[in-house]
C-alpha cells in the first residue's frame, strides 16, 4: 500500500478507513500495476438524541470516493433517506418524524466500482 512494505499475500490487515494506492508486482520483476483503492468503515449503530455522540450516521470516507449515491432503507425494503458522498448525515428523521429504533439497510452505487450493502442499528 503506497508503495511501501511489499508483501507476497493479498490480504491486508488493520488498514484504517482512506485512500491508498495499491500496487502489485511481479515477483519476477516483470512490471507492476498501480490502482486507487478505497477502505471504507460505517458506524454499525447511531443514537440522534441531540447530546452530540453519533447523532447522524454516515459514513465519513464515502467523499474519497466520486459519485456514490447511498441510500437507507427501513425492514421493508422503503426508501427512508438519500444521501451524497458530500452529505452530513442521516439524523433518524423521514417525512419530518422520528423513525423507531431499529435496523436500518443501505446500499451505497459508485460510478466505478461494485455497489456495496450493509445494515445498522438506530438506538433511541
Amino acid at each position: 500500500l503506497n508503495g511501501t512494505d511489499f508483501q507476497t499475500s493479498s490480504i491486508f490487515s488493520n488498514v484504517a478507513p482512506d485512500a491508498y494506492l495499491l500496487t502489485v508486482q511481479d515477483i519476477h520483476h516483470c512490471g507492476d500495476a498501480t490502482e486507487p483503492i478505497y477502505v471504507l468503515d460505517y458506524p454499525r449503530f447511531f443514537t440522534p438524541n441531540s447530546d452530540g455522540f453519533n447523532d447522524l450516521w454516515h459514513i465519513e470516507h464515502l467523499k474519497f470516493v466520486s459519485k456514490a449515491q447511498l441510500r437507507i432503507f427501513d425492514r421493508y425494503g422503503k426508501l427512508i433517506k438519500e444521501l451524497s458522498e458530500e452529505s452530513e448525515g442521516w439524523d433518524g428523521v423521514y417525512l419530518g418524524k422520528p423513525v423507531p429504533a431499529d435496523d436500518y439497510w443501505f446500499r451505497i452505487e459508485f460510478d466505478k466500482f461494485e455497489t456495496l450493502t450493509g445494515n445498522f442499528s438506530l438506538k433511541r
